[in-house]
């Protein structure tokens, strides 16, 4: 476990952050040497402290934010009917967002050496999801799909909200892909796969539960 950096006579409780969590993991390696149930069934895993510090942040985060985010948008009456007649939230992508990013910022602080790919994902996450929520809480419900708000603007001549997601999204696309390929003419397919990706399980969302149903049937096998 030399590769982890830590001096191999750390104590778990001496040293600052890292040290500790160098010591835990070391720790973890020899339960790992350890001809026990406990030991057998870490042997079969990659878990470290800084992961066991991730998943215990996301379960937090799991059980705190919905009900944050679901009465913060009741209060700012960011809700509509749904069709059951049930005021619920227009614009819950805002707990994915939150959720995400904060992981992720935890994430760079407890390995520093992510950084550069990291933080391609919280630009990612920020632009994508900031466009949909004011898209979602300014946006004019008159205009539905990319033919309408293409048709808004040369038509109509009115810049939508719908449009400048669209357009806004598409930039922060190219320049995500120019930044994983700079060098490469596949960067547009990188872009084209993170602007069609953004929008690909909104456009499912006409039904109740096929967003989700299709997310988790897509999901589940690359997991």
């Amino acid at each position: 476990m030399d590769e982890i950096g830590g001096d191999p006579g750390v104590s778990l409780f001496s040293g600052g952050l890292f040290s500790r969590l160098d010591a835990c993991d070391k720790a973890l390696q020899s339960l790992k040497l350890r001809n026990s149930p406990l030991g057998r069934l870490l042997a079969l895993t990659d878990v470290n402290a800084r992961g066991l510090i991730l998943a215990v942040a996301a379960l937090l985060l799991l059980i705190l934010l919905p009900r944050l985010v679901e009465g913060f948008l009741h209060r700012r009456g960011y809700v509509r009917p749904n069709f059951r007649n049930d005021s619920i939230p227009i614009c819950y992508g805002l707990f994915p967002l939150l959720f995400c990013v904060a992981l992720f910022l935890l994430t760079l602080y407890l390995t520093p050496s992510s950084t550069p790919l990291y933080s391609l994902w919280i630009v990612a996450i920020v632009v994508f999801g900031l466009l949909g929520y004011w898209d979602d809480t300014r946006g004019n419900r008159d205009y539905r799909g990319l033919k309408g708000h293409i048709r808004a603007l040369f038509v109509e001549r009115k810049a939508t909200t719908g449009f400048v997601k669209a357009a806004g999204g598409l930039m922060c696309a190219l320049w995500l892909g120019w930044r994983l390929y700079p060098s490469e003419g596949r960067f547009l397919v990188a872009a084209l796969l993170i602007a069609l990706s953004a929008n690909a399980i909104n456009l499912l969302d006409v039904r109740p539960g096929r967003a989700c149903g299709v997310f988790l049937a897509l999901g589940t096998p690359l997991f």
